[in-house]
């Protein structure tokens, strides 16, 4: 896929809290979700995609980031039908269950580099994985 979910590796840490490698972040995302990004210091951070696991990001100096600290709802910690996949162009599971061809529309804004799956997401990584196969 190209446009702006073309992306390189990310370095993988485990979470403190289940163990499951997490994504390191990007401090731009973190700082688009964040409740008080201003009180937050630029460290190395990964996030959780653990769906059972109430860490959502966990950082360098040890501390651990929950639903709590975060304006955005995350999608992938939350299993009801009003979880967001799609963050760019907020499609949640129960539109797209309703229109399933939603999906080839955020694939064709994904190809021409219309989202922002980086900052918008919570993951910083393209919204694409989060819907269903």
């Amino acid at each position: 896929m190209g446009g702006c979910c073309t992306t390189p590796a990310t370095a993988k840490h485990p979470c403190p809290h289940c163990g499951q490698p997490g994504n390191s972040v990007d401090e731009r995302t973190l700082l688009h979700h964040l409740k008080a990004p201003w009180d937050w210091m630029p460290q190395d951070a990964w996030f959780c995609e653990n769906p059972n696991c109430g860490a959502i990001y966990f950082l360098a100096d040890g501390n651990i980031l929950e639903q709590a600290d975060l304006r955005t709802p995350v999608g992938i910690k939350n299993p009801g039908e009003d979880a967001l996949l799609c963050y760019c162009f907020g499609i949640d599971r129960k539109t797209l269950a309703a229109r399933p061809a939603l999906k080839d529309f955020v694939i064709e804004r994904t190809r021409n580099s219309q989202c922002d799956c980086a900052i918008r997401n919570p993951s910083g990584r393209c919204c694409l994985k989060d819907f269903p196969r």
